[in-house]
């Protein structure tokens, strides 16, 4: 899961607060923050390619995967995605051990791609703001699809038009992410999302478990991804 912060302001010495609160801003933005499916990738090519990365630095990676599972497995107790985030991690270092190990694979390319994580991993990692952020995370695709079975499933939780809000934000995360990602990374973005999809809507739907919380949860979702809509709608983004 595959961009968040949490920011405080004070009265006091309004000066001073402006160029502390500018230096934090540009120093996030030198920095972009890292993700799971990227900081596993990264981690697959340190494992595979040679020189690419010191073992010092894989068990940085390794650590931040954990921990990042560790918080994930935190703020989704209960919910039916609690088990989604290791079974993804493990099945995404699996398929990049495989591309690596594949000819061609380990290029100066994607040498330079782990690199980069890297050093988004090691600047995140101990800074309390980002862990904040993945604690109270903006949703993406994978929510609104999670929402979307729900909504499929579970009989009036959502009417037509909510549908659709949920559809067209699956479509703009996507072409968003389009613009910047590998056509192999993007084909990857694509499989696990649909196979997703077809686990949360074939694995465990009986009227059962159309429970409170899990209705609770595709409305939660629902609710944030219109606010984004309409956000995006007044900025022209």
């Amino acid at each position: 899961m595959f961009a968040r912060a949490i920011a405080a302001t004070a009265a006091v010495v309004v000066s001073s607060i402006a160029a502390l609160t500018a230096a934090k801003a540009a120093d996030q933005a030198a920095v972009p923050k890292p993700a799971l499916y990227e900081a596993v990738a990264a981690k697959a090519t340190g494992g595979v390619c040679p020189g690419a990365l010191l073992l010092s630095d894989v068990a940085t990676l390794q650590r931040y995967i954990d921990r990042f599972l560790a918080v994930d497995k935190e703020v989704s107790r209960g919910r039916p995605s609690e088990s989604i985030a290791p079974i993804v991690a493990a099945e995404l270092h699996e398929t990049y051990t495989g591309l690596r190990r594949a000819p061609g694979g380990c290029g100066q390319k994607q040498i330079d791609e782990a690199r980069e994580q890297l050093r988004r991993v090691t600047h995140h990692i101990d800074r309390t703001d980002y862990w904040d952020g993945v604690r109270n995370p903006a949703p993406w695709a994978g929510n609104a699809i999670h929402a979307r079975v729900i909504g499929k499933k579970c009989d009036g939780i959502f009417d037509v038009d909510q549908m659709k809000t949920l559809d067209r934000f699956i479509d703009t995360e996507r072409d968003q992410l389009a613009k910047t990602a590998d056509p192999a990374d993007m084909a990857l973005y694509d499989k696990h999302l649909a196979n997703a999809e077809r686990g949360m809507s074939s694995g465990w739907w009986f009227p059962w478990h159309c429970t409170r919380a899990v209705q609770s949860e595709a409305r939660r979702t629902l609710k944030q991804i219109e606010a984004i809509t309409r956000k995006r709608a007044g900025t022209g983004e």
